[in-house]
């Protein structure tokens, strides 16, 4: 339910997950690729310790939440589309 929460939070900017490609900014693309990543990384390594499963579904359906606003910073700002 945790990481169904997470997901359900960015379902209405997923779609465009590939927005940056698409407007030909690779470079973007990746770092944004790698800052989800982080944000996983980050979260599971605070979560799991104290919630174990529980907080690996909750810290990846964080980093579902901070890749939906990054792509909508990052959209705006790159390539000037408003999500």
């Amino acid at each position: 339910a945790l990481l169904l929460a997470g997901i359900f939070g960015a379902s209405a900017w997923l779609p465009f997950s590939q927005i940056l490609l698409m407007g030909n900014r690779p470079g973007l693309h990746t770092a944004y690729m790698l800052g989800i990543l982080g944000a996983n990384i980050l979260a599971n390594a605070a979560l799991i310790p104290h919630f174990g499963v529980a907080g690996a579904a909750a810290g990846t359906g964080v980093s579902f939440l901070v890749a939906a606003a990054g792509l909508r910073w990052m959209a705006r700002v790159a390539l000037g589309v408003r999500l």
